[in-house]
């Protein structure tokens, strides 16, 4: 695989952080450890400049030299997707939540997951992981789970 360069690495970041914000359901593509390898990579959901994003990169580099292709392996996929999304398909921009949905489909197929047989709408779950964890909710579901144990 050819190396990447940093304008490629910033092109990456710039398609990453755009679906972060505006259509980060592109990313349930992914499996959670996926979705957190190109959040720890990438981070696309900060704000970064071109030499900011560089200098995390090049630094990552060097303490986690694989996580460069895993990332980038899972950035292809997504933008694979996006690609097959807005110029295949040729559908506006109000569009594509529910183009991804069809696409989660495709790459997530649930197992437990009923066909509906009647022509019933059958919707789909997928899980789009926060980059770092939210101490404040994680604290509270603590809190309620030892308030529900000790009253029982």
């Amino acid at each position: 695989m050819p190396r990447v360069t940093p304008s490629e690495h910033y092109k990456r970041y710039f398609f990453l952080h755009a679906a972060w914000t505006d259509f980060n359901t592109i990313y349930g593509l992914l499996p959670v450890h996926e979705q957190w390898q190109v959040h720890e990579f990438y981070q696309p959901s900060r704000e970064l400049t071109k030499e900011d994003l560089l200098a995390h990169i090049q630094q990552l580099t060097v303490t986690k030299p694989a996580l460069a292709h895993q990332a980038g392996k899972h950035v292809h996929l997504m933008e694979k997707v996006f690609r097959r999304i807005s110029q295949e398909l040729d559908i506006p921009r109000s569009e594509w939540r529910r183009a991804l949905n069809a696409a989660n489909r495709q790459y997530n197929p649930s197992p437990g997951r009923q066909e509906s047989t009647d022509g019933r709408r059958v919707d789909m779950v997928v899980g789009v992981a926060r980059p770092e964890l939210d101490l404040k909710k994680f604290s509270k579901v603590l809190l309620e789970l030892a308030k529900e144990r000790t009253s029982s």
